[in-house]
Order: structure tokens, then C-alpha cells, then sequence
């Protein structure tokens, strides 16, 4: 496996600033807009309780999110790809190398990334509920406001499906699908890694794989010229790998 050109340790500062940055202001937008959510449906009555399809629609939009960038990151671009070589693609690359790395890392180099990608999403439903109340705009910031819940989570949930020192509450959540299934996610790191990329709740996976997206996606990223990991067996030109990393070993 390929490793990225490290940075010096005053980009890594940098980065570290941001990232503490995003994660504030996730946690501090995140109880404000669900705050106002809350009482602009309390102000609509019994219409209020259609946000509760829009929270779901929102996760479920997250979890494909989730899956979107795993599978990216796991099967195209470089380690040294610009930004997101260092902050996604070399850690989930070496992640199946090491499927205990993920625990070892601290809360800010866990979350700060998506924290601060899911913001504006945050941001927005918050800004969209800033006038009269509106049903439209409590449904889109509903939506909004659970895509950026689950978004900033989206690694936590990760790490919390390989760490064997799990909260009870995080257990339960995960029997119960409300966070990624360990048993579920194993099925990933099972070779050759063509299966289960949804990493936030695991929902959107049997809906990916039974209409094989992303095998389709990874022909038309080839088909763009996207350059494709050496390891990846995704799409039609890697069938023959496929299958024979999918095929039972003789005993």
C-alpha cells in the first residue's frame, strides 16, 4: 500500500485548529437548529409530525453519503491526492490493512473532517428556519438537519462497530440499527472489499448492492479516466479479480 508524503508539522497544526474549529461548531449548531426545528413544529400542530419521514430521508441520504465516500476513497485517487489523500483516502486504505487503527485514534482526528463537512448542511436548516413558520422549510430542514447529524457521526459510528469496549446505550443502538451493525460491517472487510460500504448505519447497503451501484460507478469513474487503486475490484475490468478473491479456497 502506498503511503502520502508526510506533512510538516505546521500543516498538521493547521489542520488540527480546523478541525477542532468544526467540531465546536457542529456541536453548537447541531442542539440550536434542532431547537428551533422543535418549536417551529410545535407553531405548525399536528403537521409537525411529517419531519419525522424527512429525519428519516435525511439519514438515509447520510448513510449513501457514507458509502459514496467509502468507496471512493477505498478504490480510486492516490494517498497523495491534494487534502484528501491525508484526511480520508490513506485511512481507509489502511484501515483494511489494520482494522484496529480506526480505535486508536483520539476524538479529533475521529471526527473533526466530517464535523466540519457536515456544517453547512447543519447551517443551512438552521438559516432556512429563521423566518415564519413554514412546512416546506421544516420538512428541508429536517432533512438537513439529520443528513448533518448523521454526516458529522458517520466515523464515530465506524469506529463504535469495530471497538470491542462499546457504551451499553451504543450497543443497543446498534441491535437495533440505529448505528453500524459490527456484524454487518464485517461483511466489508471480508476480501476482496466489494461489498457493504455504507458505514453510518449500514441501511442503504442492500439497496447498493442489489442494484449493483457500485460496480457501475467504479465503470463510469473508469470510463472518466479516474485513476483506480491496484487492490480495487470494482467495476467490470476487475471481474476476473473478483472472482477469483470471491471464490472458496481449496482445503
Amino acid at each position: 500500500m502506498a503511503i502520502p508524503t508526510p506533512r510538516s508539522p505546521a500543516v498538521n497544526r493547521v489542520v488540527s485548529l480546523v478541525e477542532w474549529a468544526g467540531i465546536a461548531l457542529w456541536f453548537l449548531m447541531v442542539p440550536l437548529t434542532a431547537f428551533v426545528l422543535l418549536r417551529q413544529g410545535l407553531a405548525l400542530g399536528w403537521l409537525a409530525l411529517l419531519v419525522l419521514p424527512a429525519l428519516l430521508l435525511g439519514a438515509l441520504i447520510a448513510d449513501f453519503a457514507s458509502g459514496l465516500g467509502h468507496f471512493l476513497a477505498d478504490n480510486f485517487f492516490a494517498v497523495d491526492t491534494p487534502v484528501l489523500g491525508h484526511l480520508f483516502i490513506y485511512r481507509f486504505r489502511q484501515h483494511h490493512e489494520d482494522q484496529t487503527i480506526i480505535c486508536q485514534a483520539d476524538f479529533r482526528e475521529t471526527n473533526g473532517a466530517l464535523c466540519l463537512l457536515s456544517l453547512p448542511a447543519v447551517v443551512g436548516g438552521y438559516l432556512l428556519l429563521g423566518g415564519a413558520p413554514s412546512l416546506w422549510a421544516l420538512l428541508v430542514a429536517g432533512v438537513m438537519l439529520a443528513f448533518g447529524i448523521l454526516g458529522g457521526m458517520t466515523n464515530q459510528m465506524h469506529r463504535w462497530a469495530h471497538d470491542r469496549q462499546r457504551p451499553p446505550l451504543v450497543r443497543w443502538m446498534q441491535r437495533w440499527g440505529l448505528a453500524l451493525n459490527p456484524r454487518h460491517h464485517s461483511v466489508h472487510h471480508a476480501r476482496p472489499h466489494h461489498e457493504h460500504f455504507c458505514i453510518a448505519l449500514g441501511a442503504m447497503d442492500p439497496l447498493m448492492e442489489r442494484f449493483a451501484v457500485w460496480h457501475r460507478l467504479a465503470n463510469l469513474m473508469r470510463a472518466l479516466r479516474a485513476p483506480q487503486a491496484e487492490e480495487s475490484v470494482m467495476g467490470d475490468a476487475r471481474a476476473t479479480e473478483r472472482a477469483q478473491w470471491s471464490r472458496p479456497q481449496a482445503q
